[in-house]
C-alpha cells in the first residue's frame, strides 16, 4: 500500500533531507485503522525524471504489526507508479489538451499513456468535484470536459493539494487505472 504525505517542503529540500530520517511517526495504520505505532521498515530509492536529469528519491517504509502490511510513504509531489513528478505530469496533460509542443524528451508512447490515463479518469475527477460541491456545467465532449476539469484542478490551490484531496476522498490516485479500487 502506498500513501501520499505532504511533507510541507519543496521537492529539492525533500531529496536532501529525506534520508536523514525527517519522516513522521504514525500512531494509526492507514490500511487497517488500528491504533498502533507503525514501525519504520527501511527505505527504497525511487528515480524521478525532472526536465534535465533523473534524481533518486528516498521513500520511507512502515510496517503495521496489527495487519502485517508494509506501507510506503510517498511524498506529495509523486504519484504511485509514476516516475515523473506530479507537476510535470499535469504540464504534459495541459500541453496535450491544448496542442502545444512538449519540451520534455519523452517517447511518444509515454506521452500517449499519460494522456490516455487522464482521459480515462475524467469521470472520477468529475465525481470528485461534484462531491465537493461544484455545480457548474461540465461538457460531455471528452476534450472539452478534460479542459474544464484541468481548469478546476488548477484552481484547487496547487496540483499537489488536489491530488492529496482526491486520494483522501477516493483512496486512489487520480491517475490510477480506472478499474482499480
Amino acid at each position: 500500500m502506498q500513501i501520499l504525505y505532504d511533507f510541507k517542503i519543496s521537492m529539492t529540500k525533500y531529496i536532501k533531507l529525506g534520508i536523514e530520517n525527517h519522516f513522521p511517526a504514525f500512531e494509526v495504520c492507514p490500511s487497517c485503522k488500528a491504533k498502533v505505532k507503525l514501525k519504520r521498515h527501511g527505505f527504497y530509492w525511487r528515480y524521478i525524471h525532472l526536465i534535465k536529469k533523473a534524481v533518486k528519491v528516498p521513500v520511507c517504509r512502515y510496517f503495521c504489526p496489527s495487519c502485517c502490511k508494509t506501507i510506503s510513504l510517498l511524498p506529495i509531489f509523486l504519484l504511485p507508479y509514476y516516475q515523473l513528478p506530479l507537476r510535470v505530469i499535469m504540464k504534459l496533460i495541459q500541453c496535450a489538451a491544448s496542442g502545444k509542443q512538449v519540451l520534455l524528451n519523452l517517447k511518444r508512447q509515454h506521452l500517449q499513456f499519460i494522456k490516455k490515463r487522464f482521459m480515462n479518469n475524467l469521470n472520477w475527477i468529475e465525481a470528485f468535484f461534484r462531491d465537493k460541491g461544484y455545480g457548474g456545467y461540465i461538457m460531455q465532449d471528452k476534450k472539452e470536459k478534460a479542459m474544464k476539469l484541468m481548469d478546476l484542478i488548477n484552481t484547487a490551490a496547487t496540483v499537489e493539494t488536489f491530488s492529496q484531496r482526491f486520494h483522501n476522498h477516493f483512496l486512489r490516485a487520480f491517475m490510477a487505472q480506472p478499474n482499480a479500487n
